[in-house]
């Protein structure tokens, strides 16, 4: 019997616990809690419940683990000879925020058909249980490895990669890595991610407070505003030429977006730049024109920035989040950029777009690209010629992942598909993952692991 075969066997043999441990694991709501923050839970409780989970079990399997402090969660399997060759598959644990517009529990993993549904079901906790499964199907092959084999689950993705940047400082560098964080084919480069946060006074006859929800990561679903009372009557009659969601109660406005990653603003609807639509065009607001300006193309065009780039793509703009009291306005905007653009470049067109604001860079990574030539990404693409085979090249992408982290060894792999059945909600309502992908993408991950074990 050959691998393939062993594989698709052992998924079917073990199928009911696959998706139990992947229930499980879906139904904590490992968020970033800063009230909940400690030592030993970094990122608030939620995700620390989550490690916790996920070494309880790699114990009883019988891994090595080790949990560096809340930071992240080894889960190792040695080679079978001592050597200091290292395969790193590397996920995380936390999600962003849930946010608005969701059918389901988005932490009770309900089964509709086919479909699981979670915050955390495409980005990506079904993906770190996926490779824990590898990992599991793998040890009990007892197969020959030249390589130490890791799953390392991290807990800081959606935020500050402060958890990975440490793994490395204390780890170093693997042979190579990959993380199941994108889609099948593999991803040969990332843009560039860079947020920003402006601050400034400004002077409005409409609004009182504006507040915000979402991460800064993702596109704004939703935005509350309070109106001054003597702007209601004319707030109210703006909005009836207007098509976006909304609710208007007493001086409390409400506008809706929907969500999505940051990186995809063509699969969302950005609530923020409707606010600064309506206050620019309908209501007059001179402070808001030049944020209507700057933010109302999401492919940067507000920014100076050319709709594409050979040969990564567009530039992204995402005006996230955005705070208003007492006068004192602050915004983030996300914004990822393929080469040549820089941070730099960035961070002076906004300054001469608000010149009268603070504008400074509190995230930022640099574009990445790894060579089609290395050896293990050619394991990789093989692997998707025998598993996936939808003659996808492979590409780049908006999305930011802990490959960012391993630059030259390190690739975005899976785990999605185009023929998977299911629709891109990372980052929105009503994420779900589709069960009848199980044997595929198992089946890559797994003969992903092998292959580049025993090169």
């Amino acid at each position: 019997m050959n691998l393939a075969e062993r594989i698709k066997q052992w998924t079917e043999q073990h199928n009911d616990m696959i998706i139990e441990g992947m229930v499980d694991l879906l139904q904590i709501p490992t968020i970033y809690e800063e009230e909940t923050v400690s030592e030993d839970a970094p990122y608030g409780e939620g995700i620390a419940n989550g490690l916790a989970w996920m070494k309880e079990r790699a114990d009883q399997d019988g891994f090595n683990t080790f949990n560096d402090k809340g930071q992240y969660l080894v889960i190792e399997l040695p080679a079978s000879e001592k050597t200091d060759k290292r395969i790193d598959v590397v996920g995380h644990m936390d999600v962003v925020s849930v946010g608005d517009g969701w059918n389901y529990d988005p932490f009770g993993a309900e089964i509709v058909g086919d479909n699981l549904y979670a915050r955390g079901a495409q980005d990506m906790k079904v993906a770190v249980w996926l490779s824990y499964v590898s990992l599991l199907m793998i040890k009990e092959m007892d197969l020959t490895l030249t390589h130490n084999l890791r799953l390392v689950v991290g807990t800081d993705e959606e935020s500050s990669f402060e958890d990975i940047v440490y793994y490395v400082e204390q780890n170093g560098l693997p042979n190579f890595m990959f993380t199941p964080d994108s889609s099948f084919q593999i991803t040969l480069g990332e843009k560039g991610d860079a947020a920003f946060s402006l601050e400034g006074q400004i002077q409005s006859t409409i609004v009182d407070t504006i507040e915000t929800f979402n991460s800064e990561n993702a596109i704004n679903d939703r935005v509350d505003v309070i109106l001054k009372e003597e702007a209601i009557d004319k707030v109210t009659e703006a909005l009836e030429e207007l098509t976006f969601k909304h609710a208007l109660v007493g001086n409390s406005l409400t506008i809706y977006g929907k969500s999505a990653h940051s990186s995809k603003p063509e699969l969302g609807e950005n609530a923020l730049a409707h606010l600064f639509k309506l206050l620019a065009e309908k209501l007059d607001e001179e402070w808001a024109v030049p944020f209507n300006a700057a933010f109302n193309d999401y492919n940067g065009g507000g920014l100076d920035l050319k709709s594409h780039y050979e040969p990564m793509g567009s530039p992204t703009v995402n005006p996230s989040q955005c705070h208003l009291t007492d006068g004192e306005l602050g915004l983030v905007v996300d914004i990822r950029f393929p080469n040549p653009v820089t941070k730099d470049q960035l961070q002076t067109t906004l300054a001469s777009k608000f010149p009268n604001f603070t504008i400074e860079n509190h995230f930022h990574f640099p574009p990445t690209e790894i060579s089609m030539h290395n050896p293990y990404v050619n394991q990789l693409m093989g692997v998707y010629d025998d598993w996936i085979s939808e003659n996808q090249p492979a590409f780049y992408s908006g999305g930011i992942t802990y490959a960012k982290l391993f630059q030259g060894v390190g690739v975005a792999f899976g785990i999605t598909y185009l023929n998977d059945g299911m629709e891109n909600r990372a980052h929105q309502a009503d994420e779900y993952f589709n069960l009848s992908a199980i044997p595929t993408v198992l089946g890559a991950l797994t003969d992903a692991m092998v292959r580049l074990i025993q090169l």
